[in-house]
């Protein structure tokens, strides 16, 4: 009879594959729009459970230390919370000093095994901030989306494949030979047999971060909280570069984190200015409200965890009982041929090997785990547990206190589960109205206006701008200088896929992104807060037009629409798309030196725009060379820019 407690197993077991699927989808959410809908109700139940989380919590957090905003209560939040930090490594580094043993890679089998399982959450590293700072961005927001938009800038390597954080992290991978779970896009990686991963934690953690990128315009002050946290510095981090250096395993991805996140001149120092600059912003009024979402945020990413299962009283028994069983047994199960670990695991024989087990005990029982002979959190139900019962093949070869054992360490791999049912805390604790969003389709360029979070028509066929009626001089201006802040539309959704922009394109695609959002030139050093306090102007295309996307001239919205729906398909469009932003620095940029309105400033700020967008895209189209198909598409988008140039024009 199945009970109350099986149902909830079954369907945590359930959300974890619907989660695995979720985050293979939102990756490639241009071939499945539909997932926008399913990710909505996911966050909202995320945002239940860790706000739960907290208010039931009696240690130090967000809620209870800084219950309404004031940037010096924050500040000294923070403050404390890094003291913390480091404090406890330096209590971490007196225990090894003297003679403990490593405490989250007990061997280097295990180390690699954590690496691999946590792969969920470095693929998508960056994601949560994906969905800002787009030209549909509203304009008053645009001075701190710009600061988080760096931040996503240079998690993607600004432009450097090299730096890239994904790039970085699957050369990691490849180093220890585990590059076999594919890329974090591909089918392969949620595949139990390619990459054997089921551990709630990491895919929860990754689930989270896809989300709430996804309604930028819905959870602004969310994600700045998510972000705020997120860029803090965790105790974890420092105890993983410090034990991995010890197993000679390259911790520069780790050390990375470190160092680009600081909380003095990083991205943890520029999500606190930014959720400050954004809070201090709003009439006083709004203050309270946009504070308690901030809070919700923040507690999105400090009550997720977002590492592998730790290892536990439980796991350390269990070792022992294996290790001890494995003398005895030594060479029994030969004749064994079936692999526990999927199709990169081994043999029950090799994995109780006596002279090989102690290397790799905890990773044995992470992969158990993950097989088919545990049911996670039903001991009576999990094959292994029957065979060591009457009629089973290990009858008698573990004691009533051993099978005991293992029966309590299956129910304890579920405690990390997630309820699917919502509380409606966020509701409650936010005081927000939710409304489920219209996700159906959009083309119309009003519909995106009000929605900009919608999924977008796929089969658009984009049109050269053509007027039924002649332009007079000053119509003709407008529709030029709203073709100029549109212009960075073409590569504005491949940056919000981590794993996809971990490539030549993606890489080409930031370097002009960067230019035409008025960032400082590429270089072999973080900008970091300088951008933030240097109080620069801002000389983006957007800026220089001074044309928000809801002001462009009417003959040019028709166009605007379908280019927002095909940059929103940034794999089936590459080709057109960067013919179409090769025709924007070309001819749009040439049009609006002839048009004598914009300032010499401006002038040469469009100058210096093409110049670094010009050099990324002809070094791309280069790499493209030899595709005929691929090429053909491209100066097909190249006309279409030039030929809607010349009808506004003549």
């Amino acid at each position: 009879m199945r009970t109350a407690h099986t149902e909830d197993l079954t369907a945590l077991i359930s959300q974890l594959d619907l989660d695995k699927q979720l985050y293979h989808q939102l990756q490639n959410l241009e071939h499945y729009p539909e997932a926008l809908h399913v990710a909505y109700n996911r966050l909202l139940s995320l945002f239940d459970f860790t706000i739960d989380s907290a208010r039931t919590s009696s240690s130090r957090n967000i809620l209870n230390a800084v219950p309404t905003f004031s940037s010096a209560a924050l500040t000294k939040f923070l403050d404390d919370e890094y003291f913390d930090v480091t404090v406890g490594y330096k209590e971490y580094l007196e225990r090894r000093q003297n003679g403990g043993s490593r405490e989250l890679f007990p061997d280097v089998t295990y180390a690699k095994y954590w690496l691999r399982t946590v792969a969920p959450v470095k693929y998508v590293d960056g994601a949560w901030i994906g969905g800002i700072h787009r030209t549909t961005t509203n304009m008053m927001y645009r001075s701190f989306t710009k600061t988080l938009w760096q931040i996503l800038s240079e998690e993607l390597g600004d432009g450097d494949l090299q730096k890239n954080h994904v790039w970085v992290y699957r050369q990691l991978l490849e180093s220890i030979d585990a590059n076999d779970i594919g890329r974090g896009d591909s089918k392969d990686f949620i595949s139990s047999f390619r990459n054997a991963n089921n551990d709630v934690r990491v895919w929860t953690g990754a689930i989270a971060q896809l989300c709430i990128s996804l309604f930028p315009d819905m959870f602004l002050p969310e994600i700045l909280g998510f972000n705020m946290s997120y860029e803090s510095l965790p105790l974890h981090l420092l105890i993983t570069i410090y034990e991995l250096r010890e197993l000679n395993i390259d911790p520069y991805y780790f050390v990375l984190h470190v160092s680009i996140d600081n909380k003095h001149s990083g991205h943890a120092a520029m999500g606190v200015n930014s959720v400050i600059t954004y809070i201090t912003s709003l009439p006083v009024v709004e203050q309270s409200t946009a504070w308690k979402r901030i809070q919700a945020g923040f507690l999105l990413a400090s009550e997720l965890p977002t590492t592998p299962i730790p290892y536990s009283d439980l796991d350390k028994s269990l070792e022992k009982i294996f290790g001890e069983k494995s003398i005895a047994a030594h060479s029994i199960h030969a004749s064994c041929l079936g692999k526990i670990g999927g199709r990169t695991g081994m043999k029950l024989n090799d994995w109780l090997d006596p002279l090989l087990y102690p290397n790799h005990s905890l990773t044995f029982l992470r992969t158990l785990a993950d097989s088919q002979w545990i049911v996670r959190g039903e001991p009576e139900r999990s094959k292994l547990v029957r065979e060591m019962k009457w009629g089973g093949r290990m009858f008698g070869a573990f004691t009533s206190q051993e099978v005991s054992i293992l029966q309590a360490w299956i129910r304890h791999l579920t405690q990390y589960e997630i309820p699917m049912e919502r509380t409606k805390s966020y509701e409650t604790f936010t005081d927000v109205e939710i409304k489920l969003p219209d996700t159906s389709l959009t083309l119309n360029f009003n519909s995106i206006l009000t929605r900009p979070s919608a999924p977008r028509c796929s089969n658009v066929h984009l049109e050269p701008i053509s007027s039924l009626v002649l332009l007079s001089s000053e119509e003709k201006t407008d529709a030029i200088l709203s073709l100029l802040s549109i212009s960075a539309i073409p590569f504005e959704y491949i940056s919000s896929l981590p794993a996809k922009c971990a490539s030549s394109y993606g890489m080409m695609a930031i370097r002009c992104l960067r230019a035409l959002y008025g960032f400082l030139p590429e270089s072999d050093i973080c900008a970091g807060m300088y951008e933030v306090t240097s109080n620069q102007p801002t000389y983006g295309v957007i800026e220089i037009a001074s044309i928000s996307l809801e002001n462009i001239s009417e003959c040019v919205r028709q166009f605007a629409a379908q280019l927002l729906c095909i940059s929103a398909h940034p794999e089936q469009n590459e080709a057109i798309l960067v013919g179409i932003q090769h025709g924007f620095i070309e001819y749009v940029f040439q049009a609006c030196e002839e048009i004598h309105l914009l300032s010499s400033t401006d002038l040469m700020n469009l100058f210096n725009i093409r110049r670094r967008c010009r050099k990324a895209l002809d070094l791309y189209i280069e790499e493209k060379n030899a595709d005929s198909h691929w090429l053909t598409d491209m100066f097909k988008g190249k006309k279409i820019v030039q030929d809607s140039v010349y009808n506004i024009i003549n």
